[in-house]
């Protein structure tokens, strides 16, 4: 969502008129962002796939060829904004590529993911066709991962969730 400000009165006719405000930048001045919030969103009914930081729950991966969506369920305000990273692995296990980058590209930080809220991510990214896995998992400004556990507590090796690929 963009906004702009803009000087708005009316005339003697009653009619609105709208003017720029006089001395502004040219270009856009991030003020702050506005958060407009719909209904509650229902606890998740089947367990998730991984619990990063003890509130962001992954519910759901889907890869296709151009495209990763993340579905995600966030069960209480984050303090702290996480970079997700998405590792590709081939049969081997090697990693033949990865993206690292914010949700939504920085627009949508997980300080502003409030508590029972679901957000769907999808990301354009190009998997390699010899893709069988994907190695997933969330950072820090500081570079510390987030502590990823399981749905029954049980902590996942090097805070890394490992999903594989159906195609």
């Amino acid at each position: 969502m963009q906004l702009s400000l803009q000087l708005l009165h009316t005339d003697e006719m009653h009619r609105e008129i709208r003017a720029p405000i006089r001395n502004a930048p040219e270009r856009a001045l991030l003020i702050d962002r506005v958060k407009i919030e719909g209904a509650p969103t229902p606890a998740p009914t089947k367990p998730p796939i991984a619990i990063f930081d003890g509130a962001l729950h992954l519910l759901e991966v889907n890869a296709g060829t151009q495209a990763i969506t993340l579905t995600w369920y966030a069960a209480r305000t984050l303090t702290k904004d996480y970079t997700l990273f998405i590792h590709a692995l081939d049969a081997s296990g090697q990693l033949i590529a990865q993206q690292d980058a914010p949700p939504f590209g920085g627009e949508y930080p997980t300080s502003l993911w409030g508590p029972d809220e679901l957000v769907r991510e999808t990301r354009a990214f190009a998997l390699p066709p010899e893709t069988v896995q994907l190695r997933i998992g969330w950072y820090d400004a500081q570079g510390t991962r987030a502590k990823a556990t399981r749905a029954d507590g049980t902590p996942w090796d090097d805070e890394l969730v490992h999903v594989p690929v159906r195609r």
